[in-house]
């Protein structure tokens, strides 16, 4: 099986204004609710078994260094798991994971996509 989620939106990183690193726990807990309900409104695909996950940042500017690329899905991930779209977010169901970034024409393509696959 293979689930495509886009988020439509700039996901801002970990470091800076308005970053996640220095979020409020509330404000964490809002973003994986808010990211719960958009999943689910997208699929109903539920991958039991192992996954291999790709995200993908479509950003003007993608120049963000990789820790903190990968850090700020940390909550969209979550929500990926609370959605019931993966049955963990661990390193024993998600077996594979890539991230990438990618420089946006303009402003209107700026997007994450993830992709989902079955191992």
């Amino acid at each position: 099986m293979r689930t495509e989620l886009i988020i439509p939106e700039h996901v801002p990183s970990l470091n800076g204004k308005g970053g996640m690193l220095r979020s409020h726990w509330s404000k964490k807990t809002a973003i994986i609710k808010k990211y719960r309900w958009f999943f689910r409104s997208l699929t109903t695909n539920q991958h039991k078994g192992q996954v291999r996950m790709t995200i993908t940042r479509m950003s003007l500017n993608p120049t963000m260094d990789y820790d903190n690329l990968v850090g700020c899905y940390k909550h969209h991930v979550d929500a990926i798991k609370a959605a019931g779209i993966i049955t963990d977010d661990g390193p024993k169901v998600i077996v594979e994971s890539r991230y990438e970034q990618v420089r946006a024409l303009d402003k209107t393509q700026q997007r994450t996509l993830i992709l989902i696959e079955d191992v």
